[in-house]
């Protein structure tokens, strides 16, 4: 647990944490503007997105769990 804790905590976790939600985030937005434009790819593109941000949150809650315990 205090592997978790020290993973958790560090500086190059949480950078690449924020980085991983901006990049989900983009890729959402991307996609939708393809659905829009009916352009192909944005169904995938818009699915690649959610589960990155998924993942994220997945991540977010372990880490919430973690610390708290």
């Amino acid at each position: 647990m205090s592997s978790l804790r020290n993973l958790f905590q560090s500086s190059g976790y949480q950078t690449f944490m924020k980085k991983l939600v901006l990049y989900a985030v983009i890729e959402i937005v991307i996609g939708v503007l393809f659905l829009f434009m009916h352009w192909p790819g944005g169904k995938t593109i818009t699915i690649v997105g959610v589960g990155t941000l998924m993942v994220w949150a997945i991540f977010d809650i372990l880490e919430k769990i973690t610390m708290r315990s």
